[in-house]
């Protein structure tokens, strides 16, 4: 079958470059895989120069995309770029690994897939039994060494693993010039063809696969239904089906010739062009994220970064679900935002309820448990204590009553303990997703305090008399200095939340059959000098708003700007008592009756005037009452430059002992980490 008309295949002295970073991979396998890297390798820089030779090009990609400019150009690209991947050119990094437990071989039944860290430069690629198994997948050898005497279709040689991996290179962003990732729209040949040709029915295809993937060609009714042709230009194995037929054309000496195609069937009026039989493989390889949706309490909310919203959920323009969304960077996915700051179970089981269209939901991030547990009377209690009316022991009681109080609701191992409870959150959130591809990011909690460190034990964070070394309250003792026996109480309440959310998750993966749920230990990122009290040598005290590597607030403290997003906390505070002074006054709720009809998940500025009007009531010559009134005079004569009314304006009261900006960026970079980790970036 020699063709004189064919170029001489030219050698390809380029060395494709992969690292084995663990044990997963045997000396046999990791020595095939080294091959087909490089027949992958050859196949990409190949096509790359060669791209419209044969008629492969035109058959896989339609009309219309070839007409705009510069698309061949920019399709050899994608070719280039995989080369130069594979060849670990331009700092990308590849490495390949065959853990065969994990869920997308173990229980989805992938062949192979990829993990694209597009920030990092590098991808990871683990195979699957099905590579190694599956009859239909073959060695390149096993073609190339036979293929100028025996002739094999397009078809068959696409079925290579050095096929396959070239189309697992195309979920990549490096390999789009960091434009959107190729998508599985179609697989195989008979429904690649008619991608190219406008008459693919994708729902045909769908009922033949064994997972639910998101849906990708909506007809008018939101199913999947017949996708435009241009698709073909973002579909991964189109792209394969190219390159196999260039590079084995020039290895085989001889065109590789199109298959017969399958013939079709009528299935009924909806189904009617569904081919009777399919010569797709299901790859699988890459989910596209169709929506992400974000809950959480008030850590979720992002209360207190960058602009926060004046409604009841005060929720953070910088909160770490929409820097992830804005991470992900595609107009595509759907952002849904269900976070509310003073949500507990409670709340959440409300949000769950009200979320639509969850069948399109690849991922889900959950931050609760907090509100749960009484975060907030935590604090008042033990830190800052600002009713100057209770005495230092009142105090110290009430805040060891809340401890006992959270403590016994997470070491309950019953149906009424926080565990059970979050357990039954989680399995919630999943049956209301339905898809076996949409997996849930549990984050968990930080410790505030560097517990070790000794100046801290001369500093307090009082709401009135806060400082280092503040003046003696003797004998009432109202002063609550940050001792390590105190800053190690707090820290081991959050330690314990966090091993209780970690259990939750693990109870609801195996009643569910499957790892859908992962837990997201934020706490090393602060860990790293990032919580109060990290002035080990007293380099300055706390309290100190101006370290910006302190990542936590207190009342009145400043946000830090990130990235593109800059402090806009005086603005806020200036708005919000423009707000005060419009409204009149600064309305108090009854103290006798307030905290009982709080409810659950009240609206945090509602708890803090809640506890502003029982301290009025009990000590109302006090420091409160003094503030109260002269910011209710000051708002009487429209005093915008007023010190009093700030004291009453949400967002600075109510941020305290939460993450400032950076910390939501921590939460991202950690959520990414472990998303990274599954498979699904």
């Amino acid at each position: 079958m020699e063709d004189p008309h064919l170029p001489a295949y030219p050698p390809i002295t380029r060395l494709a470059s992969v690292t084995f970073p663990d044990g997963s991979c045997t000396a046999e396998r990791q020595a095939a895989i080294a091959v087909e890297f490089q027949s992958a390798l050859e196949m990409a820089a190949y096509t790359e120069a060669h791209l419209q030779e044969g008629v492969y090009y035109t058959t896989f990609f339609d009309q219309e995309s070839r007409d705009v400019p510069n698309f061949a150009a920019n399709t050899a690209r994608v070719y280039g770029n995989i080369a130069s991947m594979l060849q670990g050119g331009l700092g990308y990094k590849t490495t390949a690994t065959c853990d065969g437990l994990t869920e997308y071989c173990s229980t989805t039944g992938l062949y192979a897939h990829i993990i694209d860290n597009a920030e990092g430069n590098a991808g990871r690629i683990n195979f699957c039994e099905n590579f190694w198994t599956d009859p239909r997948i073959v060695s390149t050898a096993s073609i190339v060494d036979v293929c100028e005497i025996e002739v094999k279709d397009l078809r068959m040689v696409q079925r290579t693993r050095s096929a396959l991996l070239l189309h697992e290179m195309t979920h990549t962003f490096f390999a789009m010039s960091f434009e959107d990732k190729m998508l599985d729209y179609a697989y195989g040949y008979t429904y690649c063809v008619q991608l190219a040709t406008g008459n693919f029915d994708r729902s045909c295809m769908k009922t033949q696969m064994q997972i639910n993937s998101t849906i990708l060609c909506p007809d008018a009714s939101g199913n999947e239904g017949t996708c435009l042709a241009v698709k073909s230009a973002r579909n991964a194995d189109s792209y394969t089906f190219v390159a196999a037929g260039v590079w084995y054309t020039s290895k085989c000496s001889g065109s590789i010739p199109l298959p017969d195609p399958v013939t079709k069937r009528s299935v009924g009026l909806r189904r009617a062009a569904c081919p009777g039989n399919s010569d797709s493989i299901f790859l699988e390889s890459y989910n596209p994220i169709g929506q992400y949706v974000h809950f959480g309490d008030s850590y979720g909310a992002g209360m207190g970064t960058g602009r926060t919203s004046t409604d009841k959920c005060r929720v953070g323009s910088n909160n770490f679900g929409r820097l992830l969304y804005r991470w992900i960077n595609d107009e595509s996915v759907e952002y849904v935002e269900k976070v509310c700051s003073g949500d507990s179970l409670t709340g959440l089981a409300g949000q769950i309820d009200t979320w639509s269209n969850p069948e399109r939901a690849s991922i889900g991030t959950l931050s609760i448990g907090g509100n749960d547990v009484g975060f907030s009377d935590l604090v008042w209690s033990c830190v800052i204590t600002p009713n100057t009316a209770h005495l230092g022991s009142k105090d110290r009681a009430d805040c060891v009553a809340a401890e006992k109080k959270a403590t016994d609701y997470m070491a309950d191992a019953g149906t009424t303990g926080l565990r059970y409870k979050l357990k039954e959150a989680y399995l919630s959130i999943l049956r209301k997703s339905t898809q076996a591809h949409f997996h849930l990011y549990v984050t968990g909690y930080v410790n505030f305090f560097n517990e070790i460190t000794t100046d801290c034990t001369d500093s307090s964070f009082h709401y009135w008399w806060s400082g280092y070394k503040p003046p003696s309250d003797w004998p009432t003792n109202r002063i609550v200095y940050l001792t390590t026996d105190l800053r190690s109480e707090l820290n081991t309440l959050v330690t314990r939340l966090n091993t209780v959310i970690a259990g939750a998750i693990s109870d609801a993966n195996i009643e569910h059959g499957s790892t859908q749920i992962h837990f997201v230990d934020v706490e090393p990122s602060f860990s790293a000098g990032h919580r109060w009290c990290e002035n080990s040598v007293g380099e300055y005290h706390e309290p100190d708003s101006s370290i910006a590597d302190t990542w936590l607030f207190l009342s009145a403290w400043p946000d830090v700007s990130i990235e593109a997003a800059a402090d806009t906390t005086a603005a806020t505070e200036a708005v919000e008592v423009a707000s005060l002074i419009s409204s009149g006054g600064i309305p108090l709720p009854d103290a006798a009756t307030c905290y009982a009809s709080l409810g659950t998940d009240p609206d945090p500025y509602a708890y803090a005037m809640c506890q502003v009007s029982i301290s009025i009531s009990e000590d109302p010559t006090g420091l409160e009452a003094v503030r109260y009134r002269a910011a209710q005079a000051a708002i009487a004569g429209g005093d915008y430059s007023s010190q009093e009314i700030p004291g009453y304006v949400p967002t600075r009261q109510i941020k305290t002992f939460h993450p400032r900006s950076p910390g939501m960026v921590a939460y991202r970079d950690a959520l990414l980490s472990v998303i990274a980790g599954v498979g699904q970036l």
